[in-house]
């Protein structure tokens, strides 16, 4: 016959059992402070913004014209652009013409002018560089809106580049 069940020997399991139930509660309650700490974190990362830089080329057609495109704002986000480049394929590079730094919801045409209001900043020559940062007006870029930089005046059949180092937000 096998061992007996005492009322001691119930107590002592069912102590046990208590006492196993109380560590595993501990560690659900634990487990849920990380989860949420972990969230919080992930929540407090995406309303940094992330440093991007991007960089388009175009060749200039018959005119001496070319439109670069470099970025797309996504909906839900906000650039705001804090340097651009302008220039031939390397800054020793001699690129004849202008550009205009444009922020439009449509890439603009060379040949025609382009509307005031999405104009940002304009280049006299090339290669030309801009920063805006600190008391210098920043360039925001909002959803759906790109960065195009419109070079004329140009030589036909040079290519022509432009980089943009932007902040991305996450608009809430």
């Amino acid at each position: 016959m096998g061992p007996s069940l005492t009322e001691s020997s119930l107590t002592m399991d069912l102590d046990i059992g208590i006492a196993a139930i109380a560590r595993l509660e501990d560690s659900v309650t634990e487990l849920t402070k990380v989860a949420a700490a972990q969230r919080d974190a992930l929540v407090a990362s995406s309303t940094r913004p992330r440093s991007i830089r991007s960089v388009g080329q175009a060749t200039a057609d018959a005119s001496g014209n070319a439109v670069i495109a470099l970025d797309m704002c996504s909906v839900g986000m906000q650039m705001v652009v804090r340097s651009i480049v302008i220039g031939g394929l390397t800054w020793a590079t001699t690129a004849a013409g202008s550009a205009v730094i444009v922020v439009a919801t449509s890439a603009p045409s060379p040949d025609l002018a382009v509307p005031l209001g999405q104009v940002r900043d304009y280049a006299t020559t090339l290669p030309w560089v801009a920063f805006y940062e600190g008391a210098a007006p920043l360039v925001p870029v909002n959803q759906s809106e790109s960065i195009y930089v419109v070079v004329t005046g140009g030589t036909s059949g040079q290519v022509y580049v432009a980089a943009a180092q932007y902040d991305l937000w996450q608009l809430r």
